[in-house]
């Protein structure tokens, strides 16, 4: 054939209908969801990011708790609540720009989606036990 005409039934609706879905998939399903899109030969690195994310995530309070304790237990004040809070916002934001920039590279295939899941918890986590390391005593 020179031509042949195809009748597709899909819209593109139905395609951002497909990612909403794998969304809200439960973690076992997620799973099953992406062996089986790699048995077909798709590319799952989007989807393996969004499952290490998951658990990642529920990382970040641990985290930012043990960021916290040498701001908290400090006996002298060196510049004041404001220092403090403003210190700790920092911190914040820097960890939640690193996480973002870690999942869009490891969704993009630069990073492996472990590492771009879990390279800021882990690089923020030994900053927080750095810090509470050098607390004075």
């Amino acid at each position: 054939f020179n031509e042949l005409r195809l009748q597709i039934p899909e819209t593109p609706r139905d395609f951002q209908e497909i990612e909403k879905e794998v969304d809200g998939l439960r973690i076992g399903e997620l799973s099953a969801y992406i062996d089986r899109n790699k048995n077909a030969g798709l590319d799952t690195k989007a989807y393996q990011v969004k499952y290490h994310s998951r658990f990642s995530l529920s990382f970040i309070p641990i985290v930012m708790c043990i960021i916290g304790i040498p701001f908290s237990v400090r006996g002298r004040r060196e510049g004041g609540l404001a220092k403090d809070l403003g210190l700790c916002l920092a911190i914040t934001f820097f960890y939640w720009l690193f996480y973002s920039i870690g999942l869009s590279l490891g969704s993009n295939g630069a990073v492996p989606p472990v590492l771009a899941a879990w390279g800021p918890t882990l690089i923020f986590m030994a900053l927080a036990l750095l810090l509470v390391a050098r607390q004075e005593k």
